[in-house]
């Protein structure tokens, strides 16, 4: 009877052991779930913020330009400088109405990290921008490779400007906006 009764005392220190590492193992896996879990979370938000800065330099650059009556040829790579004329449902880059006939301008250029227009702040998350002008040289109607440049022409009309952006996580764009045609 003695035997039986120190038998059902309690668990033997290699159990408490062997439960300890058991128990250590599961919390480690739960642990490491949670770590991948919270990293999956972490990308997620780089990416939505990513997708946001991205689609609103484009949309605000390709609304102003399709506006726009034209390219100043003070213009260049490191700042797209536009030029047009109020009227109804015209919005400057800063979303103020543009009476009809009331001239106005447009600058863009990239400072202090982030996106600008006549000096205010747009947008942060830009890493870098250039902006390449498109004249037809060849009168073909048609606008090649070639016959884009870092300044506008100063004796060709720009039909269309190039915009390459960088986004701080080093992700590349490129987008082709034509300006408004006068041809109606």
């Amino acid at each position: 009877m003695p035997w039986s009764r120190r038998l059902q005392q309690g668990f033997s220190m290699v159990e408490i052991m062997l439960a300890l590492l058991i128990s250590m193992i599961l919390l480690g896996g739960v642990i490491s779930a949670l770590l991948a879990s919270q990293q999956t979370y972490l990308h997620k938000q780089r990416l939505d913020r990513e997708q946001e800065v991205l689609r609103f330099v484009m949309t605000r650059l390709a609304v102003s330009i399709r506006q726009a009556q034209l390219v100043a040829e003070t213009s260049d790579a490191q700042q797209l400088i536009l030029h047009g004329d109020g009227g109804s449902g015209v919005r400057n880059c800063l979303g103020q109405s543009q009476p009809v006939g009331m001239a106005y301008t447009e600058r863009y250029r990239l400072d202090e990290g982030g996106l600008r227009c006549n000096a205010q702040a747009l947008i942060q998350g830009v890493a870098a921008i250039r902006f390449e002008y498109g004249s037809d040289l060849s009168g073909d109607g048609v606008l090649q490779a070639h016959e884009f440049f870092s300044t506008p022409g100063c004796c060709l009309p720009t039909l269309a400007v190039r915009i390459l952006l960088t986004l701080e996580s080093g992700t590349q764009h490129r987008a082709l906006v034509a300006l408004r045609s006068e041809e109606v």
